[in-house]
């Protein structure tokens, strides 16, 4: 459901790029969209990180078990993943919500260069 939005959305923005008012409404619908879309990874993967490391307590730390190097590589990689994505999502969305409402063309590429 949420790659059919997307794909909405964005049909719809590449769509108005030659209506200056609908563009820059388009330009601020997917900028929400992506801050939802960071808040919704964010929070899942902490639940999930969490979650780990509920079953990480619970096994012996005396105890040689065959699941704790998993788990550690399954956390590890959980994190990595969520800085990845948030980090994506929010250059996205200062991308689309101050980026791309600049007037002049050189400010906006100067914008994404920086960004």
């Amino acid at each position: 459901m949420i790659m059919g939005a997307v794909y909405l959305l964005y049909s719809a923005y590449f769509l108005s790029m030659d209506f200056a008012s609908i563009y820059k409404i388009m330009s601020v619908t997917i900028a929400i969209l992506y801050l939802g879309l960071a808040y919704s990874f964010t929070v899942n993967n902490w639940r999930n990180s969490k979650k780990i490391a509920g079953h990480m307590q619970m096994l012996e730390p005396n105890q040689d078990n065959i699941m704790r190097p998993s788990f550690i590589l399954k956390r590890q990689m959980i994190k990595w993943i969520m800085i990845g994505g948030l980090g994506f999502c929010l250059t996205k969305f200062f991308d689309f919500a101050l980026i791309n409402l600049f007037q002049d063309s050189f400010a906006k590429e100067r914008g994404r260069i920086v960004l």
